[in-house]
């Protein structure tokens, strides 16, 4: 900021000490380093009070904090996040940037870790006499004087649920604790009568006969029209093996009874 340009953050502050509602007043003038001048439509500008919103966001880390900073209504904000979209745009930038600002703390409380207070009983008082020695009473006692309960020191602390946390989110491959791949039902059974031949609704027929009644929750119930875009739920990679292989045996065998029973068929010349 050069030194011909007020200090906005000091004038904001200054209003805010002076008179609460002062902090509405914020300065008309246009600042070249401020970068939410430039986020604005230029044929249709924010009230006065939205740059030191966004500017107030950034350092505390979300819109009621701000808000209550700079004594303004937080149903103004989602008002005109509503009413205007480039100070939408540039709200969800402003709390993209505190989300970066909360990452930080927390990678800093998982590693770092903070201080935390230790109380106790403090040391007695003691008193010293013109001499420099402790002073003592006629019974040659030292005088003292109990100090009662306090802070008599601080401990660093890390938690470790935040450091699986950290861990979770730079590496969630690594470090998730459960991970299943899912497939829609549909996709599965039209690879299955891709690699198998039959049609889909011949393998849906099949599953309803092999499945049992009581497990039958990925099925339609009653007998509506065989869809295979219609069964919506999921399985996983291990059930969806176990689910081929069985099938693709039934169907096997199914194919070789129905063609021993059949007659033979007479050639066409």
């Amino acid at each position: 900021m050069s030194s011909t340009e007020p200090d906005f953050d000091a004038i904001i502050e200054t209003q805010s000490a002076a008179a609460p509602r002062l902090a509405l007043k914020a300065p008309r003038e246009d600042y070249p380093d401020d970068p939410w001048t430039t986020k604005q439509n230029p044929g249709k500008p924010w009230p006065r009070w939205a740059r030191p919103v966004l500017r107030q966001i950034t350092k505390e880390g979300s819109i009621g904090a701000a808000c209550k900073t700079l004594n303004i209504t937080s149903g103004a904000v989602h008002r005109l996040k509503k009413l205007d979209p480039t100070f939408n745009a540039a709200l969800q930038e402003a709390l993209d940037v505190t989300l970066v600002l909360l990452e930080h703390e927390l990678f800093d409380r998982a590693v770092n870790g903070w201080e935390e207070p230790v109380f106790g009983q403090l040391p007695d008082k003691t008193f010293l006499d013109d001499d420099g020695k402790l002073e003592r009473d006629a019974q040659g006692r030292i005088v003292t004087i109990k100090a009662g309960s306090g802070q008599i020191g601080s401990i660093r602390k890390k938690s470790d649920y935040l450091l699986g946390v950290a861990l979770k989110a730079a590496a969630p491959a690594k470090y998730r604790e459960r991970y299943e791949e899912r497939l829609p039902l549909g996709d599965m059974l039209k690879g299955l009568a891709a690699i198998s031949g039959v049609s889909v609704e011949e393998i849906v027929q099949q599953s309803r006969e092999m499945a049992d009644p009581k497990k039958m929750r990925f099925l339609p119930k009653g007998d509506p029209p065989i869809d295979a875009e219609v069964v919506a739920s999921e399985f996983t990679p291990e059930e969806i093996a176990a689910e081929v292989e069985a099938l693709t045996k039934k169907l096997a065998a199914l194919k070789a009874t129905q063609a021993a029973s059949s007659p033979p068929q007479p050639e066409v010349k």
